[in-house]
C-alpha cells in the first residue's frame, strides 16, 4: 500500500489483500484510519493490490482503475455498495 499526502487527507495506491491489513493505522500518523481517505487508486488486477478495499473504503471515496475489463471487476467485486 503506498499513500500519498494531500491537504484534505491521503490517497491510497493498492490497498492490500485483506481488509484486516487495510484498515490498521499503522505507526504512521497520515496512515489510513489517522487521517481520511479521499481516493483509492488500483494499479492492476491483483487481489494483493485492491483485496484490503473494504478496509478502507468510505461512501464517496472515488476509485481510479485502469481501462478495461479487469478495472470493472475490480470495481463490482471489491467495493461495497458498487454493483
Amino acid at each position: 500500500m503506498t499513500l500519498v499526502e494531500g491537504d484534505e487527507g491521503v490517497i491510497v495506491i493498492d490497498p492490500l489483500i485483506s481488509k484486516e491489513t487495510a484498515a490498521r493505522p499503522g505507526p504512521l500518523p497520515r496512515a489510513p484510519g489517522r487521517r481520511p481517505v479521499t481516493a483509492i487508486i488500483y494499479t492492476h488486477a491483483h487481489a494483493d493490490h485492491f483485496g484490503g478495499v473494504h478496509g478502507i473504503y468510505r461512501d464517496g471515496v472515488p476509485i481510479v482503475a485502469g481501462h478495461g475489463s479487469w478495472s470493472r471487476r475490480c470495481l463490482r467485486t471489491s467495493t461495497p455498495g458498487r454493483p
